[in-house]
């Protein structure tokens, strides 16, 4: 939509913005993909983003921290883990239901953040803080749990487990594939069936005209 109107999204954001002018920066992550990254976030403002709950925000805060000190080594990657350490506990504690929508929340999380990024910080953000909550043997099954009937976050899942050697999402995966492999024949099949009775009716309609 933005490049039948206005041309490539890349060349237009360097031709008409100087530094000056914005308030966000723009991480390339794909050809012709942007994700949004605040020019001015601070620990203050993580902090904020996780009181609101809201995934989004909490994804835009965390990506622009970790974008905006040039390297993931030169983030403050311990004093975010510990106010995600405290948000998460706080949320457990407080809320009904804590286990979906805590977990809901990470599940989200992991979906904004560009891949990339979250490989370097997953362990150290969201698998080490939700381990005190539920057990380092039991955040997998319980993540995979959850994202079971959203492909979409079952799919970073499977991309995470390949990327952090994570046994149980390798194995979810291959299950998955497996399932589909052995689905295929059997449609083909019933395809097949229907297309012959077609044709067996369609014979015999013409031996009636």
């Amino acid at each position: 939509m933005f490049q039948n109107k206005l041309g490539n999204l890349k060349v237009f954001l360097q031709s008409n913005f100087s530094f000056k002018d914005v308030q966000y920066f723009f991480l390339e992550i794909q050809s012709g993909k942007f994700v949004k990254i605040l020019k001015d976030c601070s620990i203050e403002l993580f902090a904020e983003a996780l009181a609101s709950t809201d995934p989004k925000r909490i994804s835009l805060c965390l990506t622009s921290i970790l974008c905006l000190n040039g390297q993931i080594d030169h983030a403050p990657l311990t004093l975010l883990s510990n106010r995600m350490e405290m948000f998460m506990q706080s949320t457990f504690q407080t809320l009904s239901n804590t286990d979906h929508f805590l977990l809901d929340i990470i599940l989200k999380c992991i979906h904004w953040i560009p891949f990339h990024i979250l490989c370097c910080v997953f362990r150290k953000m969201f698998l080490s803080p939700l381990s005190t909550i539920y057990g380092s043997q039991n955040v997998p099954h319980l993540l995979l749990k959850v994202c079971t009937n959203n492909s979409t976050f079952r799919s970073r899942i499977h991309a995470l487990g390949f990327q952090l050697h994570v046994a149980e999402w390798i194995e979810d995966y291959n299950k998955q594939l497996n399932n589909i492999q052995v689905d295929t024949p059997t449609i083909l099949d019933d395809t097949i069936k229907t297309n012959l009775k077609v044709l067996q009716i369609q014979n015999t309609d013409s031996v009636f005209q």
